[in-house]
Parts: C-alpha cells; structure tokens; sequence
C-alpha cells in the first residue's frame, strides 16, 4: 500500500482492496527481487527438508539392519 500511495495512487487500506493491472504491473516490477529471494529460499528450504528426510531413512534402514534376526521357530513335531 506504501509503494503504491508513494506512486500516486489512492488506495484503501483493506486486505480486500481490488487493484489495477497497472498497480500490480508495479508491484511486481518493484518487488522482482524479492520474490527471486523467496523462491530461492524455498528452493534451500525443501532441499535442506529433502535431505533431512533422507538421512532419516538411512538412519532407519541401519537401524532395522542392526536388529538381531530373531531364531526360526521350531518345526511342530509330527503325531504317530
């Protein structure tokens, strides 16, 4: 709302204020390079959440490799 008032534009202050092509056009040029910052944020964010969920796995898998095979039951025995 700032950037566009400082622009020249009378806005209401409304989460709900509709605005122009023009405004959002402006917006979008002004704010370009944070919305590259926030898309390689995420990027970082979901690689870094990708890589936790990958050690957790292996993490897992080790640890059900480590378990000691429990001993095979004993056959039932045969009735004469």
């Amino acid at each position: 709302m700032d950037y566009l008032t400082e622009k020249g534009h009378s806005i209401e202050n409304k989460p709900t204020t509709k605005l122009t092509a023009e405004q959002v056009t402006q917006l979008n040029k002004a704010f370009a390079s944070s919305m590259q910052d926030k898309k390689e944020a995420e990027k970082v964010s979901q690689a870094k959440r990708q890589s936790e969920q990958d050690a957790a796995a292996a993490h897992a898998r080790a640890t059900e490799a480590a378990r000691p095979t429990p001993p095979p039951a004993p056959a039932p025995e045969a009735k004469p």
